[in-house]
């Protein structure tokens, strides 16, 4: 009676862990890799991100295009395509951090927080809490996006011969998006602390013969899903240097501090969640082989009595063997190559486009219309 009632209090106590985990990992990612601070949201809860991310870049148009159009005089052409290129640009990233976020969440609450002990949801929860209260990701985005800011106005006023006005109202928009950028930039690192983890307590967490559900896997899946919105930010930043090559000095200063903002940390996070992953492999297949050696031993003083079950024990262990160690490493190391190049795209692009073409600068400055300053 007494070990029912410990074992319900434990069961108990590890629900309540593992529930609190999952909420901290859900209100973290916020539904969009945590880029949208608590203030920015409304209790209005659109399910379809697709629907969701227009509604999002729409009002950003509304905002810095339609309302820079009709009520300041002389608008240029040239920040009103920069405003009108934001507010594709949050649709869409809009729309591929919720499907991300999402992704992500479901994977954690199905695959990840069931094969982990309460101990390690404990230190994982307590980490968490350290490192991304909400008032440090606030600071760190507003600073962050504070210094790229900057360093766009200066840019773009070198550029264009528009008002201070315009290149002003125009900057309000692109630090939005820069703040956005930032927090989701550094919230999406989070999932290196769950590789880690698993790393450290591999012995605890990792079921060997478990091979086609292995948390290693679905962590692997978490780290593909983030490479995967990296570079369809990639893709889109890339458009900048073709849409606005005249712009030389904002094409040169924005796709590289982008690149960096996103792309260079993220597969950072992608290059260290595959690292943790593959020690974590490592340490268990070197488990696995003591354990086959010790077996081995065994069975060689009876190897001619061996039953079928034990032959078939073998076996398994062998072919997980040589799975762990062999498997898939041409595609691990396309993955890691990829995540190294995805971030060298840009910068490569905007100084070969912005060399190549023929359109000088100065005539950048008054082929569309101008304000006077």
């Amino acid at each position: 009676m007494i070990k029912n009632t410990d074992r319900s209090i434990d069961e108990h106590s590890s629900h309540a862990v593992t529930e609190q985990l999952r909420i901290q990992v859900d209100r973290l990612l916020g539904d969009s890799l945590g880029a949208w601070p608590e203030f920015l949201k409304f209790n209005i809860k659109i399910e379809n991100p697709y629907v969701s991310g227009v509604l999002d870049g729409s009002v950003y148009f509304l905002i810095f295009c339609v309302f820079l159009y009709f009520f300041v005089k002389d608008p240029n052409l040239q920040i009103l395509k920069l405003s009108a290129w934001a507010a594709a640009y949050i649709m869409f990233a809009a729309t591929t951090a919720r499907i991300c976020s999402n992704k992500v969440l479901s994977i954690i609450e199905s695959a990840i927080l069931p094969r982990l002990n309460t101990v390690s949801m404990e230190r994982i929860s307590t980490t968490l809490a350290d490192r991304y209260p909400a008032r440090r990701v606030s600071m760190v985005a507003l600073f962050s996006a504070g210094l790229a800011w900057l360093g766009s106005v200066v840019a773009i006023a070198r550029d264009l011969h528009a008002s201070y006005t315009q290149i002003f109202f125009w900057s309000v928009g692109f630090y939005f998006l820069y703040y956005l950028a930032a927090r989701a930039t550094y919230v999406s690192l989070f999932y290196t602390i769950f590789s880690r983890e698993i790393r450290n307590n591999q012995a605890q967490i990792i079921n060997v013969m478990d091979k086609n559900k292995s948390i290693l896997i679905r962590m692997s899946d978490i780290g593909m899903c983030f490479l995967l919105f990296w570079l369809g930010i990639a893709i889109s930043i890339i458009t900048i240097p073709f849409l606005f090559y005249e712009l030389r000095s904002f094409v040169l200063f924005v796709v590289p501090t982008a690149s960096f903002f996103s792309l260079v940390v993220g597969a950072a996070a992608f290059l260290e969640n595959q690292r943790y992953l593959d020690e974590a492999k490592r340490r268990s297949v070197e488990s696995l082989l003591i354990e086959i050696e010790n077996e081995n031993l065994n069975y060689s003083r009876r190897i001619t009595s061996l039953t079928d079950k034990e032959l078939s024990q073998l076996t398994k262990y062998d072919a997980l063997y040589r799975d762990m160690s062999d498997r898939a490493y041409t595609k691990k190391f396309s993955l890691s190559v990829l995540s190294v190049l995805i971030p060298l795209a840009g910068p490569i692009v905007s100084v070969w486009k912005v060399n190549s073409g023929d359109t000088p600068q100065a005539s950048s400055k008054t082929q569309f219309g101008d304000g006077s300053r």
